[in-house]
């Protein structure tokens, strides 16, 4: 068995491809790791950032929501505005009343505290039962002038909503409307595709049927039944026609089947 001798020179250079050969795998795996590392980054900033753009959304969602919530309440005090203003402007007027009677109570109390004198003491006391009456007499008034507030304010809500249920009834009747439009374009293509059938077909020269479909146009019934019926009637009528050309087609190809097999 012979055996192969490799000269120096020879393992110097595979030893050299060799190591050539390692740093080259080297490379490519740090490269790879590189890759898988930067891969790894990149996803998670991938899923961070849809994290948060989903975070954005569910925001914008938030603020549309809030923003038309506000537009509606804007809408509501303009509305109200007008109305109210001069309540308001008079409990404000009327609270600053209430501020001075309540400070004049408490001067009088001050002075009904630092007083002896009986005659004095029950003078301050008719004093400060007239406040309390007229300040009960305003109390009341402010109530009745809330409640006529709140009547008025349920009247503008019930008129809201009566107008709103008349535009969705228009909207109703306009939907209505269309599709009333819709059938009448398809009962349009139908006569237009029959009368083509009837002048080709020539069904306009059968009498019987004829007199048939006048007497259900002169019928006292509604047009809609009166369509329908002359629909039906037409399309029996084409299937028969259909029906006789097909026989007659049949017939032909049969005598011409046998004058061929005579022939032969």
């Amino acid at each position: 068995m012979a055996l192969t001798t490799i000269s120096l020179t020879d393992l110097e250079d595979l030893k050299q491809q060799l190591a050539a050969e390692k740093d080259k795998n080297e490379y490519l795996n740090e490269s790879c790791r590189k890759y898988l590392l930067a891969y790894e980054k990149t996803k998670r900033e991938f899923d961070r950032m849809n994290t948060e753009n989903d975070r954005l959304k569910q925001r914008v969602n938030e603020m549309r929501e809030m923003s038309l919530a506000k537009e509606a309440n804007y809408e509501m005090i303009n509305h109200l505005g007008s109305m109210d203003q001069e309540f308001f402007q008079g409990t404000i007027e009327k609270l600053r009343q209430e501020i001075v009677l309540v400070k004049e109570e408490n001067k009088l109390l001050k002075e009904f505290s630092d007083i002896t004198v009986k005659d004095n003491k029950k003078q301050i006391l008719g004093i400060i039962r007239e406040r309390q009456e007229h300040i009960l007499l305003q109390n009341t008034q402010l109530l009745y002038q809330n409640e006529s507030l709140r009547n008025e304010i349920l009247k503008k809500n019930t008129e809201f909503e009566e107008l709103s249920q008349k535009h969705e009834e228009m909207l109703k009747r306009q939907l209505d409307q269309a599709r009333g439009f819709v059938a009448k374009d398809e009962e349009i293509k139908f006569w237009k595709c029959t009368l083509v059938e009837l002048i080709c077909g020539e069904i306009l020269k059968n009498y019987e049927k004829e007199f048939e479909l006048n007497e259900i146009i002169n019928s006292q019934v509604d047009l809609s039944e009166k369509f329908l019926r002359i629909k039906e009637k037409l399309i029996k009528s084409l299937k028969v026609m259909n029906s006789k050309r097909s026989s007659i087609l049949s017939n032909d190809f049969d005598d011409l089947g046998e004058k061929i097999s005579f022939t032969s």
